[in-house]
């Protein structure tokens, strides 16, 4: 919603005529049809692998909120509605129950967004186990001191040595 009351805003500021407030179009209810409409123009996206590194390394959230609409056309239309449960068909054969991925939106920024821990570790183990998940998901995380979001953080400490670090409490 930020980026469609800021385009919002922009419009208005050059002098184009915007009429209503910024709505998710999720928000809307029963978009009118399009039956009538003609494509214009198509664009074939590279893979996802090649788009996870801009995704993940630089967290370009757009990029995310994007892919979950993008996963809901396997329903027919890109709406994060069709995403959401796109998401849950696929998490489900993993052995990740609906009710512990909560997801709002496709960044994770949402304050409505949950994810158990034990779906995490479910999800992440899974990736581990498929080589053709893993590498790819591997090679998008940003590495501390060295690029993407955690260019600058832990330089010259151990963690920039390491690809994962926390604690545990065993009582």
């Amino acid at each position: 919603l930020f980026f469609v009351s800021a385009f919002r805003s922009a419009l208005i500021a050059n002098g184009i005529d915007v009429r209503g407030p910024a709505v998710d179009i999720d928000d809307i209810g029963d978009a009118p049809a399009r039956s009538d409409g003609r494509t214009i123009v198509a664009y074939r996206s590279p893979p996802l692998s090649a788009l996870a590194d801009r995704l993940m390394k630089a967290s370009q959230n757009q990029y995310a909120e994007t892919l979950l609409k993008t996963i809901g056309l396997s329903a027919g239309a890109a709406t994060a509605v069709n995403g959401r449960t796109a998401v849950q068909a696929i998490l489900q054969p993993w052995g990740v129950a609906p009710s512990e991925v909560i997801q709002r939106d496709g960044s994770g920024l949402s304050r409505y967004d949950y994810v158990t821990p034990e779906a995490l570790v479910t999800i992440l183990a899974h990736v581990d186990r498929d080589p053709r998940l893993s590498a790819p998901f591997v090679a998008s995380l940003p590495i501390a001191g060295r690029d993407g979001t955690l260019s600058n953080r832990m330089k010259g400490t151990d963690v920039q040595r390491t690809r994962a670090f926390g604690f545990r409490d065993d009582r």
